[in-house]
């Protein structure tokens, strides 16, 4: 199997789980579960899903593996490996419409989820793993749980510097538009190693590291964290919300709620919570912009009318229909310390390597303070 990739180039996939995962409908929904959320509607060209992600991360720790084991000189244990390989693939498969959007309001765990899809007998997922032997789900689950017992392979995806973020940076910032998430991936492979049974970055390579949690910070600083896309957030919320009462009060409303209505009910099935996308959702909104208009309707027509016209301002026009405010947002982008491997052998954390870093350290959060939104006429 050959995927071409924007970020990657050709993705040459050899292992015949893999494949065979990739082809499962668990996994072909997140072709339509975008990776930004609602970031789209600040950067436009953020259409890219979770799908294209998914087997980014694999193709990364694919490489990666292979380069830990050439500098080593000792290959990794088979089932150990392959199961890293699945978890990096499958890591984001519980993700729900919206992504972080739905998670938020309706109070569930993406990585819960992804768990429950996994060990569910019923899902696609599971039969593929099971041809393999129960024991690789345990490892599986075990990676994503950030459990496994071997340090090395778990900080592999979840790390400061790991796989899952190298990707995400990449990409991300390909298709927002910005130069914030380029880093050296090449250069990051070159000076990573193992050494002391953790995973350690020669000293040479300090400068690549400071790019990455730099180029994080501006990520977050200015696309994940921007204004708009936090308002859109706060605005399907409230059109969510203002369902929910709908919902209570047993009001006739579009087809279209079928696939969203378990998650008013609370403890949604993996079969139901898999009938959800970001097209469910964006369907349903517009079909709620497009009510008859009455006393009970009204107020939902008037904000999915608002979010379909994209009619949200930043400032305060003459006579306001609606205002609202966006959250207080806290981010710490750098909060685990990076091993360096000095020229004199020893391990020392990345800031007190970099002085950069040990000037910064302190400075890496950013802060989204509330922001008043507005409606007009």
């Amino acid at each position: 199997m050959n995927i071409r990739d924007a970020i990657h180039g050709d993705i040459s996939i050899e292992e015949e789980v893999i494949k065979q995962l990739i082809e499962t409908k668990e996994f072909q929904r997140l072709r339509n579960i975008k990776q930004l959320g609602l970031t789209y509607l600040a950067f436009p060209t953020t259409e890219h899903s979770r799908f294209m992600h998914s087997v980014g991360v694999y193709y990364l720790v694919t490489q990666l593996l292979d380069v830990l084991e050439a500098k080593t000189g000792q290959a990794f244990e088979v089932k150990e490996r392959l199961a890293l390989q699945i978890a990096c693939l499958l890591h984001d498969l519980g993700h729900g419409p919206f992504s972080h959007t739905s998670e938020e309001f309706f109070g569930f765990n993406h990585e819960d989820y992804t768990i429950k899809i996994i060990e569910d007998k019923d899902t696609e997922v599971n039969k593929v793993l099971t041809n393999y032997g129960e024991s690789i789900i345990e490892e599986v689950v075990s990676f994503i749980k950030k459990t496994h017992h071997n340090p090395v392979l778990n900080s592999i995806l979840s790390g400061t510097i790991d796989v899952d973020r190298m990707d995400y940076l990449m990409r991300d910032s390909y298709f927002s538009g910005v130069s914030y998430g380029e880093i050296d991936i090449q250069r990051i492979f070159n000076v990573i190693d193992i050494k002391d049974n953790s995973i350690v970055f020669h000293e040479k390579g300090v400068k690549a590291l400071e790019d990455i949690i730099i180029s994080r910070y501006n990520m977050f600083s200015q696309v994940y964290l921007n204004k708009k896309a936090l308002a859109y957030e706060v605005l399907v919320a409230e059109i969510l919300g203002e369902l929910r009462t709908l919902v209570d009060s047993q009001f006739k409303l579009p087809y279209s709620i079928e696939k969203v209505l378990p998650f008013f009910a609370g403890n949604i099935s993996v079969k139901d919570y898999l009938l959800a996308d970001d097209l469910v959702f964006l369907t349903l909104i517009n079909d709620l912009a497009n009510l008859e208009d009455n006393e009970q309707t009204n107020y939902v027509r008037f904000l999915s009318q608002a979010f379909v016209n994209k009619k949200i301002v930043f400032t305060k026009p003459d006579n306001p229909i609606y205002t609202n405010k966006t959250g207080n947002y806290v981010k710490k982008v750098y909060n685990e310390s990076v091993l360096i491997y000095t020229t004199s052998h020893d391990i020392i954390k990345l800031e007190d390597a970099s002085k950069l870093i040990e000037f910064l350290s302190g400075a890496l959060t950013i802060q989204s303070p509330p922001m008043e939104f507005y409606i007009a006429k």
